[in-house]
């Protein structure tokens, strides 16, 4: 796709000489989209599949005490480790912005839906002691939930982002994907 190809190769391109591109984004409408365009992106900039890179701009969902949502962090070390019986990242990012630097945990990708089945599987059982009125019970699970999913911070690759979450963001450069806006007709505004 043409879009995609020509952010690809401006973001190689700035990659290559050295330029900050952490404030450009390539918007979608879809999850899947985010995810498929960071993954061309990150491919063509580092050509590694790893979850990160040394050096990589990331976007803060949750979990992190050294921004807010949306803020951007550049991992400063990195290194695989297990964590909760769960292979993850052990990331050192810095918050420019602020100065500042925090280590934070980060699920593996291939983890996740292992991790999603244990946080559904725990949601399932504190509503099933719900039903039975068992308040102790269903407390029990859902606070085990609770702290199962915030064991790992949530980050996201700087370079896509969806529509929705970019609200209210700053760039410097966009490349706006509205494909999923217009499907009917197949064509790109």
């Amino acid at each position: 796709d043409e879009l995609i190809e020509t952010a690809k190769k401006a973001f190689a391109e700035a990659h290559a000489s050295g330029k900050d591109f952490s404030t450009w984004a390539y918007l979608s409408f879809t999850n899947a989209q985010v995810k498929s365009v960071a993954q061309l992106i990150r491919y063509e900039l580092y050509k590694t599949i790893d979850d990160f890179v040394l050096g990589e701009y990331l976007r803060i969902k949750s979990g992190v005490s050294i921004g807010y949502n949306s803020d951007i962090v550049k991992i400063e070390a990195l290194e695989k480790i297990k964590y909760l019986d769960y292979d993850a990242w052990e990331l050192t990012i810095k918050n420019y912005e602020i100065d500042q630097e925090e280590n934070v945990v980060v699920l593996a990708s291939h983890e996740q839906e292992r991790f999603d089945k244990k946080i559904e599987a725990l949601q399932r059982l504190g509503d099933g002691c719900k039903a039975k009125e068992d308040w102790d019970g269903a407390k029990y699970f859902w606070q085990k939930r609770k702290k199962l999913a915030d064991s790992f911070a949530n980050l996201q690759y700087s370079c896509s982002m969806s529509v929705h979450w970019s609200q209210g963001g700053s760039f410097d450069k966009v490349w706006l994907d509205t494909f999923n806006i217009s499907k009917a007709s197949g064509k790109r505004a």
